[in-house]
């Protein structure tokens, strides 16, 4: 059996990273892979295949490149596959940009294990300049905030790329996330 699996539920993103060819949708769609979301019967059919491995992996990792919270049916995919006897933790990463307060509740009750938030910028400006789309940041906070009040067991990650970063934004960071 394999240790972990990764499934891509989205192959999509709301961000435009001029880093990475998922948010170029030109770059995306010259390479011919399928650009969209994963129907319920074939994540189930994943499902169904990892319960007949020899044993239990040890990570369902929902996501690979696109963001896996714009799947209306992602709660329900980690619900299905914590469900699973042969699957021990059901994990993902996420740019957080679609977490809110309804959203984060369901999350909170379901068996997903670990999140790993993403940040492309630490404010409005940079997140335009890394992610190429508006993003309120103060909202983004409260958004990631509300997850980490919310939440029991769910262990909350979040990671930003530190090249490139002054010595007063790496503090920033720390300031405004260091306690989430």
């Amino acid at each position: 059996s394999p240790i972990t699996v990764l499934v891509e539920t989205v192959s999509v993103c709301n961000l435009r990273c001029s880093f990475c060819p998922t948010g170029d949708v030109v770059l995306s769609k010259s390479t011919g892979k399928y650009r969209g979301l994963m129907d319920m019967p074939l994540f189930e059919k994943i499902v169904s295949d990892i319960d007949v491995f020899p044993s239990p992996i040890s990570v369902l990792h929902i996501q690979k490149d696109g963001e896996p919270l714009l799947h209306k049916e992602f709660v329900d995919m980690v619900s299905m596959a914590g469900s699973s006897q042969n699957i021990k933790r059901v994990e993902t990463t996420t740019n957080g940009t679609m977490l809110n307060p309804d959203l984060n509740q369901r999350i909170v009750e379901s068996p997903l294990a670990r999140i790993k938030i993403s940040v492309y910028g630490l404010s409005n400006q940079g997140f335009k300049e890394t992610a190429g789309v508006e993003v309120d940041f103060k909202k983004y906070v409260e958004n990631i905030r509300d997850l980490y009040l919310r939440k029991t067991k769910l262990q909350i990650y979040i990671k930003i790329m530190e090249e490139g970063l002054s010595q007063g934004q790496k503090d920033f960071f720390l300031e405004t996330f260091g306690d989430i």
